[in-house]
């Protein structure tokens, strides 16, 4: 063999992506392990049928059980305290059929308010053993079943004997994997776009499966709005279900969409379902076991619809549409919904990337960030909104430094789509459209046509704005009066906190803290912006990375974050030759990234004020800078390709710490059952 490809190949960077495999393989691997030898594996809860029963010091209660496992490792039993004010104690014993104590600790230092989990120091073999607890304690009401069914979660060794052979074949999968990834990309180095292509499609369709249903932003919201334009498609009509406006509280669905989510998700007033993470799958699985009702009935909203952006939601609406004709069950046309979400990203961006020749590279891992695909994979108008502007960017890049293409009238035709759904999308990201005024006139058979282009293209954004305010008049606002937050609520909230601004005028209400508040107070507003900045800076940075999934309920690991952080930020501040930008178009890239990132500071200021212990603005996340972040690498002076060597490992490393991120969101969310 020749040293000298075998030296190529194994060059410092790949040894030093290749180590920190190493080291996530042993930690994955590790976490394996113990998730399959200390996990749940029998539950007994039935909140339908709850009662309770008050412990005592001297006469225990006594239940049996049959554990079913072969190494049963701890026990969690449910209870509520009455008094907080008093302190609490409970005592476990647990005796064999034998009447030998295998088991037995007094608590005083609860794990909650609700439960407590005892674990045991060595494992009882309780394959086919039935084993009788006692149980004491003071200031506790421990739950129950019934008179004689307790409460509780078992854990233990799941997988039994073959938990060795399981963690080896785990290894062994990833390894393989890992193998594949080095052919496909160091080997037969397949193009970006098919790096893209197979990547998003894998690791897009895991996200749009293994997150719960309704569970990523305000997805309550867009999955009934999409619900809404769908019975349009199907031609139902309120009116036909006796609802007479003006009504707006009630949606027409499937009684078996109803079963989409548990029925006390009309105890929840946030919008999303992040306080029922534990209960949606567990839920959906019980569910689907009942038979398929494809009756139709009236029933509330979950929170409440949205009709200012109905062309962002056409998409996943056909989605449930097509289930709904096919007869299919909740889950599938729920899913169907995000599908076709998703599938509408990856072709356009596919595509996209095919014809692209400036920054290819780039904006291919731009496309693989785990938020960015988190969010296609919902149904979240966020979905389509990220779709479009990455692509309206990246065809206005290559028209800008390219000038070997030559700007055709189905160019125009797409930027001016692009621009129609962009601009009415929000209007704090309309300031993209002006990227336009970058394009090379280089491109253009004469000045008369690059004119003809900007003017269209911008045309075609404020059309958009006016089609899509008068398309949504068509749609009724539905709210629900349990959960929802109308709009005329949500301005009565108060913009600043006067216990933490001693020196900012009291403002009651957002109807006088407007624009006209901001414009005469603008030392103020100005500190706000900075210390918002000053202190949440990192924040956003993880949470564009994807720190954070769902409603911000599932942590991901932070290692994985950062790398892919570390990444991103190379990709744009990497030297490069072969294409220099000019100050002009610099300077407007970078203009509308802040333009748009205070707008959005700004936005979140006036709709949800400050925080109430410092002057903050509340609500800001990182995800809101997903448009705009492929702006900031237009701002090089250069954006030339590096060599094939260093985008085969970006490449490799990215769809790697996927790979791992994939990995622990499973752990994640099956760690939470």
């Amino acid at each position: 063999m020749d040293k000298s490809i075998f030296k190529s190949f194994f060059d410092k960077k790949r040894i030093i992506i290749f180590a920190l495999f190493v080291i996530f393989l042993y930690f994955y691997a590790a976490r394996l392990t113990l998730f399959l030898s200390n996990s749940k594996f029998k539950t007994e809860q039935d909140s339908s049928n709850e009662t309770t029963v008050l412990l005592d010091m001297t006469n225990p209660k006594t239940f049996t059980i049959t554990p079913s496992n072969n190494c049963w490792k701890g026990i969690t039993l449910f209870f509520s305290i009455p008094d907080n004010t008093e302190s609490s104690y409970i005592y476990l014993k647990i005796t064999d059929e034998d009447g030998k104590t295998v088991f037995a600790q007094a608590v005083t230092e609860l794990d909650s308010a609700n439960y407590h989990r005892f674990s045991f120091a060595n494992k009882i073999p309780a394959k086919n053993g039935t084993y009788t607890l006692f149980i004491l304690g003071n200031n506790i009401d421990l739950k129950t079943n019934s008179a004689d069914s307790l409460q509780y979660k078992l854990y233990g060794n799941v997988a039994g004997k073959f938990l060795v052979p399981i963690i080896i074949f785990f290894v062994f999968a990833i390894i393989a994997a890992f193998l594949i990834l080095c052919f496909f990309i160091f080997y037969k180095k397949i193009k970006p776009e098919t790096v893209f292509l197979i990547a998003a499609t894998i690791f897009g369709l895991m996200f749009m499966c293994l997150m719960p249903p309704l569970t990523i932003s305000d997805e309550c919201r867009h999955y009934d709005t999409a619900y809404e334009i769908s019975n349009a498609l199907l031609g139902i009509k309120q009116s036909d279900f006796g609802i007479k406006k003006p009504t707006p509280v009630f949606i027409i669905k499937r009684v078996t969409d109803l079963s989409l989510v548990p029925d006390d998700m009309f105890q929840n007033d946030n919008q999303t379902l992040f306080n029922y993470y534990e209960t949606i799958w567990p839920h959906v699985f019980r569910e689907l076991q009942k038979p398929k009702d494809l009756s139709l009935v009236v029933s509330y909203p979950y929170v409440n619809t949205t009709t200012a952006y109905p062309f962002l939601f056409v998409l996943s609406s056909f989605g449930i549409t097509l289930g709904r004709v096919l007869k299919l069950n909740f889950l599938f046309t729920f899913l169907l919904g995000r599908f076709f979400n998703l599938a509408f990203f990856i072709l356009v961006i596919y595509f996209a990337l095919k014809k692209q020749t400036v920054g290819k590279n780039f904006f291919c891992f731009s496309a693989l960030l785990p938020m960015l695909l988190h969010q296609v994979a919902s149904y979240s108008y966020d979905s389509i909104l990220i779709t479009l502007t990455l692509f309206f960017i990246m065809y206005v890049t290559e028209f800008a430094y390219n000038s070997e293409k030559q700007f055709s009238l189905k160019s125009m035709v797409l930027l001016c789509l692009a621009a129609f759904f962009i601009a009415p999308a929000k209007t704090v990201y309309f300031p993209i459209i002006i990227l336009i005024f970058t394009l090379s006139q280089k491109s253009f058979t004469n000045k008369r046509n690059y004119a003809i282009t900007i003017f269209l293209t911008i045309l075609s954004g404020l059309v958009g704005i006016i089609v899509n305010h008068l398309f949504s008049n068509s749609f009724m606002f539905l709210n629900n009066p349990i959960t929802g937050v109308t709009y005329s609520t949500l301005y009565k909230k108060s913009l600043f906190a006067t216990e933490s601004l001693n020196n900012y005028d009291t403002i009651k209400n957002i109807s006088s803290a407007s624009i006209r508040w901001l414009l005469s107070h603008p030392f103020q507003y100005l500190y706000i912006l900075i210390n918002s900045c000053r202190e949440k800076l990192s924040y956003w940075f993880v949470t564009l990375g994807g720190r954070y999934l769902g409603w911000e309920a599932i942590p991901m690991n932070e290692l994985l974050i950062y790398l892919i952080l570390i990444l991103l930020i190379y990709q744009i501040t990497r030297t490069t030759n072969g294409i220099t930008t000019s100050f002009k178009n610099r300077l407007i890239s970078i203009c509308i990234f802040v333009v748009i990132s205070i707008g959005i500071l700004t936005g979140q200021l006036l709709y949800a004020g400050i925080d109430p212990i410092s002057p903050v603005i509340s609500g800001v996340q990182g995800r809101y800078l997903i448009p705009v972040v492929p702006l900031l690498f237009l701002f090089r002076k250069n954006l030339g390709t590096a060599s094939s060597e260093i985008e085969q490992s970006i490449q490799f490393a990215e769809v790697s710490l996927l790979i791992f991120m994939s990995i622990d969101l499973l752990f994640r969310i099956i760690g939470i059952y």
